[in-house]
């Protein structure tokens, strides 16, 4: 049997091993490259669950990269692999055969020998069109870029091969369309691809003098849930709807201010980012297959997310252009002096920054942290992160570069910042002070200022606060906090007042929270408590409990009491009392409650309780006593009737043993 058994086993696996490799077999094999660092951490058991089979490799060191077979369906596994081990967003790029990935690797090997020889400028980087820059920055609406971010993220998942991931591209294209339908110079279409169901979407503005040149402003608009890609909940705030709201709001700054740029400028959201690279591969391999004089590209992948906290941009070195870099470091330099930026590397197939590296065109990615610290909840159905104070340096990152790169002419505009409190209301409790802060946002190619000034309401300056007045100012490209610190006095009870800004200076407006009510709290307290946890009282008496207080007393104090049954019964075992007890202004008096108890046929009890404070009262360590009603009566039992006495003193039970040995002595005879 067991024989049998163990052979019935074996068949079992034997032909689970033949189905699974006949499945393998019956999938076409796709062919990708994939880095080295990757590659070489695997264990033989995660290679042969991907069914991996590698071609050849660049060379042996992990900077370089492999080129792999494996069955397309196991992408998916693929990329969920490569995001929880190496926290790359596909982190492999995909290639038609495996000769396109044998010229990929050349070119990438070339692109990064150049790069290190310090061939890649090719473009002189200049920083001279001020007005342009501060005309596109005008247009700067934060909360356009939530409302897109939040669109996109209502559908289940923007994955590539699903009908919403082309539902998301179509919207995306009729957004772009009516965002640019006053402008003559710009047009708006999908990029369809011929593998995968998803397009890709690209708005062409067109250059005024230097048509032929490009700049290109992108972002992928696909989505993945790594745990069920085709089908799972992937609502992608940060990755990537909010590098698609980057070049959606670009795109809108450019049609508001009336900038017409000397060179071309391409906005584009690709497709199929997240299973390797796909739609920005093809969409680069046709620049450089035409000769397309691509001289700059940006990619806003993950903008949404602020991962460190020193850090509000960070540039990856990694498959990018160093000059291009510097450059885009030099713009935060000049013009956003308060952003905090730095440097990172995010690996071999990160994000479609590469696949305009791979072709020589000079790349940047501006990501939201170093690349260790990024969000987490990407690939998840938990990707709903999104802050669009942390996103709005990429934005006004992406509108200088474009107004700086592709040069050009925008309308004249009206320099404005905003100038207002942080917050409409603060909390202030007695004797304490508090730092409210004034905020700057807009342009800020001029000085601001802005006087304050506290006005009473019920809390009166000298007797609840202290009064204050004065100006704050800011410089030129200045847009950091300022602090006013305001001061409370001592309190008998709670209050209020106004913060009040006024008279904006240079280019400051006042913004809508131009004003802040301050919230003045007295911290007085008088704990309200029983004096004992437990009470016995003896039944058919009274008893008192007292309730105290101590603490503040420069209020009045209110306390609710309630008698609430247990296993005695109101009305039946005691006299339910409630009420509400008060203590005036410098009352610190014991307040006394009379509790009357019935008589029991044994001991039973209820609870008082304290409840519904008032005034500066507040419930004190016992705000609950159980009283236990006791039996006192002993004699109790001696009124119950005795059963009555036998008087056969046991003479039932020997006449039953009598009559039988008389039944036993009977059968013997008759034996």
């Amino acid at each position: 049997m067991i024989v049998r058994h163990l052979k019935l086993a074996l068949v079992t696996i034997v032909l689970t091993l033949s189905l699974t490799v006949n499945l393998y077999a019956q999938s076409p094999d796709a062919v990708v490259t994939i880095g080295n660092d990757a590659l070489l951490s695997m264990t033989e058991q995660q290679r042969n669950a991907l069914a991996i089979k590698t071609i050849t490799s660049q060379s042996k060191k992990q900077s370089d990269a492999a080129i792999i077979r494996l069955p397309e369906q196991q992408l998916e596994a693929l990329s969920q692999y490569m995001h929880k081990n190496h926290h790359r967003c596909g982190g492999y790029i995909w290639h038609e055969s495996e000769s396109s990935a044998q010229k990929y690797l050349q070119k990438v090997g070339q692109q990064n020998n150049d790069s290190a020889a310090g061939n890649r400028k090719l473009v002189d980087y200049t920083i001279d069109n001020t007005d342009s820059v501060y005309a596109l920055l005008s247009r700067v609406v934060k909360s356009n870029l939530t409302a897109t971010v939040e669109t996109l993220g209502a559908y289940n998942n923007r994955y590539y091969t699903q009908q919403s991931g082309v539902d998301s591209a179509q919207w995306i294209q009729s957004f772009w369309s009516n965002l640019a339908s006053t402008r003559n110079d710009i047009s708006v279409s999908l990029y369809q691809h011929n593998s995968w169901a998803q397009p890709s979407v690209v708005a062409t503005i067109t250059g005024q003098s230097l048509p032929d040149e490009v700049v290109v402003v992108g972002g992928h608009l696909d989505s993945i849930n790594g745990s069920s890609p085709s089908n799972g909940r992937a609502p992608g705030y940060d990755d990537n709807a909010s590098g698609i709201a980057v070049v959606s709001e670009t795109l809108r700054a450019i049609v508001e201010s009336g900038f017409k740029p000397e060179r071309t400028i391409k906005l584009m959201g690709y497709a199929a980012e997240e299973v390797g690279l796909r739609g920005s591969g093809e969409i680069s391999d046709q620049h450089f297959a035409d000769g397309v004089n691509v001289v700059g590209v940006a990619q806003f992948d993950m903008t949404g997310f602020k991962g460190t906290n020193n850090k509000d941009i960070v540039f990856m070195t990694d498959y990018t252009n160093a000059e291009q870099n510097q450059f885009m470091s030099n713009l935060l330099d000049h013009y956003f002096t308060d952003v905090e930026y730095g440097y990172s590397q995010c690996g071999y197939g990160c994000s479609d920054h590469a696949s305009w590296f791979a072709n020589g065109f000079p790349a940047s990615m501006p990501f939201e942290s170093n690349f260790n610290d990024y969000n987490a909840s990407i690939h998840t159905a938990n990707d709903y992160q999104f802050n669009p104070d942390h996103a709005v340096n990429f934005l006004n990152l992406s509108l200088a570069f474009v107004a700086e790169l592709a040069k050009g002419d925008a309308d004249p505009y009206e320099s404005i910042s905003t100038l207002e409190f942080s917050s409409s209301t603060a909390s202030l409790n007695e004797a304490a002070t508090v730092a409210v802060t004034i905020e700057r946002s807009g342009l800020l190619n001029e000085t601001a200022t802005v006087n304050y000034q506290t006005i009473d309401g019920t809390g009166l300056a000298g007797e609840h606060y202290q009064a204050t007045s004065g100006a704050v100012s800011w410089g030129v490209n200045e847009s950091g906090e300022k602090s006013i610190t305001v001061s409370a006095l001592a309190l008998s009870e709670d209050a209020s007042f106004t913060l009040q800004l006024s008279d904006p200076g240079g280019n400051g407006e006042l913004g809508e929270q131009s004003t802040m009510v301050i919230n003045l709290v007295n911290e007085s307290i008088s704990q309200v408590s029983l004096n004992t946890d437990s009470l016995d009282v003896d039944e058919s008496t009274t008893a008192e409990v007292r309730i105290q207080r101590a603490g503040d007393i420069d209020q009045i104090a209110t306390v609710a009491y309630q008698t609430v049954n247990g296993s005695a019964s109101a009305g039946t075992d005691y006299t339910s009392v409630s009420g509400t007890l008060e203590w005036a202004v410098g009352d610190s008096d014991d307040k006394v409650i009379e509790l009357s108890v019935s008589n029991v046929s044994e001991d039973k009890t209820f609870t008082l309780d304290l409840r519904n404070v008032g005034g500066n009262a507040e419930l004190g360590t016992i705000p609950e006593v159980t009283v236990t009603i006791k039996n006192t009566n002993t004699d109790n039992d001696s009124d119950q009737e005795e059963p009555p006495a036998s008087n056969d003193s046991g003479g039932g039970a020997l006449f039953l043993i009598s009559l039988g040995l008389l039944g036993l002595r009977r059968v013997r005879q008759s034996s």
